[in-house]
């Protein structure tokens, strides 16, 4: 996992084996160690997309919620 300059989003990683895609948002009442949520059968130029982008919230949005299967 590799820390993200972003406003909610705290750190993401990719594993390219299992095509799943961990995002980590930061730290809040409800979740004080920031919540972990996993996409899967995200594929590796999808991810590096999220990871690269200007703005990862939104390319979350964009990209892969409503698109892959999210656990967490």
């Amino acid at each position: 996992m590799i820390p993200v300059q972003s406003s909610h989003v705290w750190h993401v990683g990719h594993d390219p084996e299992t095509q799943t895609l961990f995002v980590r948002f930061k730290p809040s009442v409800k979740h004080p160690a920031g919540r972990l949520v996993q996409y899967l059968g995200v594929d590796a130029d999808t991810a590096q997309r999220v990871i690269d982008a200007p703005s990862v919230g939104q390319a979350l949005h964009s990209f892969v919620k409503g698109v892959f299967e999210m656990r967490g």
